[in-house]
């Protein structure tokens, strides 16, 4: 009986233990490559999400047909273990707009699976391709080491428009090795709206002991 009770306490006390690792990220860039057109004279509005989260989503709205308003959802980073999600997981959005805030009717958006964070983006052109019309996500969990899991495929999900043109998806843009996507750039043109993206993706910090394969741990 006592035996069984011993037992009991270790196998409680293993599995309080068990917790999801929780990272920073540092370093944060946009990449040199934009998903969507560069051409012409062009604005840029930029921002980022602070040094705990990592994108989880996106949402776009119109004004007149113009794709003018851009708000980026986030979590915060972490990898999920048996226990479940994160202790505290909470969440951050921003926005990115070039004038009115669009017409709410016109909202498409496109979120990833719980515990994955973006980590490349394509979009979707016009014909004329001067306005972003659709945008894909490409996104996968975090190891509990830091180093993002790519032993299975990544989650896709997509938005498109019906001006959506037939193989006018742009090249996907992703992050380097072990990078996720913390804040956007758009590229925004006067008289269309939204017409390019570029990801600003930032280092996964190891956890405090953690070590990754070549890396010494502190």
């Amino acid at each position: 009986m006592i035996c069984r009770s011993l037992a009991l306490v270790g196998a409680f006390t293993v599995a309080s233990m068990a917790h999801a690792a929780e990272f920073t990220w540092s370093g944060a860039a946009p990449t040199s490559q934009t998903a969507g057109n560069l051409a012409g004279h062009n604005e840029y509005m930029s921002r980022q999400f602070d040094d705990r989260y990592g994108m989880t989503g996106i949402q776009m709205r119109e004004h007149q047909d113009d794709p003018i308003y851009i708000q980026i959802f986030a979590e915060r980073l972490c990898a999920t273990v048996e226990d479940g999600p994160c202790p505290g997981r909470g969440s951050r959005e921003f926005t990115l707009r070039a004038g009115v805030s669009g017409n709410f009717a016109s909202s498409k958006d496109v979120f990833v699976a719980e515990g994955h964070f973006v980590t490349g983006i394509s979009v979707c052109m016009n014909r004329r391709e001067d306005k972003i019309k659709g945008i894909r996500l490409i996104a996968r969990p975090i190891n509990p080491d830091g180093t993002i899991d790519n032993s299975t495929n990544p989650y896709v999900d997509s938005f498109a428009r019906p001006n959506c043109a037939t193989n006018h998806w742009s090249n996907q843009v992703d992050c380097p090795a072990n990078n996720v996507v913390v804040g956007l750039r758009a590229v925004y043109s006067h008289d269309s709206g939204a017409k390019g993206i570029q990801p600003v993706c930032a280092q996964i910090n190891r956890p405090m002991g953690a070590s990754r394969p070549g890396i010494a741990s502190n």
